[in-house]
């Protein structure tokens, strides 16, 4: 049984999914699928209480503490978002849109001055 738990940022909440059975995890669902609609469409609200109150919700014999259970929160969002194709075409484009490239030439002396 997959168990989801919201992470929360200025704009966004995600969910992610861990293999161990946790707790109630309707407060927290949002499909990676419409991420990217939501994101656009929606100004979606802050959880409550911070993560490290959630994560104290959610403690198991395999994560006794809230810290390392927001250690692998992190890891699994992140292993998550990395393998989702239209969170990273939206991550690359934004990056893409926003970054500068800034590039000045040498002095004469060429290569000797870098």
């Amino acid at each position: 049984m997959e168990v989801f738990l919201g992470i929360s940022f200025t704009k966004f909440s995600i969910y992610l999914s861990l293999d161990w059975s946790i707790g109630d995890q309707s407060d927290f669902y949002l499909f990676f699928e419409n991420f990217y609609e939501n994101y656009l469409k929606n100004e979606i609200n802050q959880y409550a209480i911070g993560p490290i109150e959630t994560c104290e919700q959610f403690i198991c014999s395999e994560l006794r503490t809230a810290h390392v259970f927001l250690q692998a929160a992190i890891f699994m969002h992140a292993r998550q978002l990395s393998l989702d194709p239209v969170i990273r075409y939206v991550v690359r484009r934004d990056f893409i849109s926003c970054c500068t490239i800034k590039a000045r030439p040498t002095t004469r002396t060429g290569v000797q001055a870098i």
